[in-house]
């Protein structure tokens, strides 16, 4: 099988599965990437043969995978993997060589159906771009809102700032807290049964929280008379 079928394969199996994903090109490879399965997922393909990973972060998830790897193993010589720890999670790489079309599909299919998700809103909030482009939309966002509105919820804005954030120091310090937050809060949301949710009020307000604490050590270019123009608290 040349380059050429396994790409096609590798596709209309993510379409199939209604996987988003973003594929690219480099000399030795093609490179499918975020793919909605586990913590994150990926896809290499060489010339005849390919290699996937998958990060999972639950312990029984990565029992699951373990088992599942095993099994295929028996099935398929041409399959090996190795796993290792990443930033509280397991990675697994998973190689198959040479490529065999109906084994890629049926382990591909499992692995969806073990772990694929739907993205958590949470984790589209995960903050890529540069910090000052993404805080002056939350600053925009925060002037549209009516005043009588932000003093509902202004004091706490400032109670989840000084609890998440008051020991951040600059703006990498702030995002990288906030997106540990947001993928933190992700998988306690994943992981609670729906009858037994938790509140989850305040992790709606984390982004103006890390404005503000952004704000309050002047690490972005507007001012405090700025943000708080035609805004006044009413006690």
């Amino acid at each position: 099988m040349d380059n050429r079928s396994i790409l096609s394969t590798v596709e209309n199996l993510l379409n199939s599965e209604k996987l988003s994903f973003k594929r690219s090109k480099s000399k030795d490879f093609v490179f499918f990437e975020k793919i909605q399965v586990g913590e994150d997922c990926s896809i290499k393909v060489f010339t005849d043969f390919i290699s996937i990973f998958v990060t999972l972060r639950l312990p029984n998830e990565t029992k699951e995978m373990k088992n599942i790897l095993y099994k295929f193993k028996w099935i398929y010589k041409g399959l090996n993997y190795i796993s290792k720890n990443v930033e509280n999670s397991k990675l697994f790489e998973i190689t198959l060589y040479p490529f065999k079309m109906g084994i890629f599909i049926d382990l591909f299919k499992l692995l969806c159906d073990s772990f694929q998700r739907e993205v958590s809103p949470f984790l589209l909030g995960i903050v890529k771009d540069d910090p000052e482009g993404f805080f002056l939309k939350q600053y925009n966002e925060w002037k549209s809102i009516p005043p009588e509105e932000q003093a509902q919820f202004f004091e706490h804005v400032l109670e989840v700032k000084e609890t998440y954030f008051r020991g951040t120091k600059t703006l990498r310090g702030i995002i990288s807290k906030l997106n540990r937050l947001k993928i933190e809060f992700a998988h306690i949301y994943e992981s609670s049964h729906q009858s037994e949710q938790p509140n989850y009020d305040e992790f709606y307000l984390i982004d103006f929280a890390a404005l503000f604490r952004a704000m309050e050590l002047k690490l972005i270019k507007f001012t405090l008379d700025k943000f708080f123009e035609g805004f006044s608290l009413e006690r």
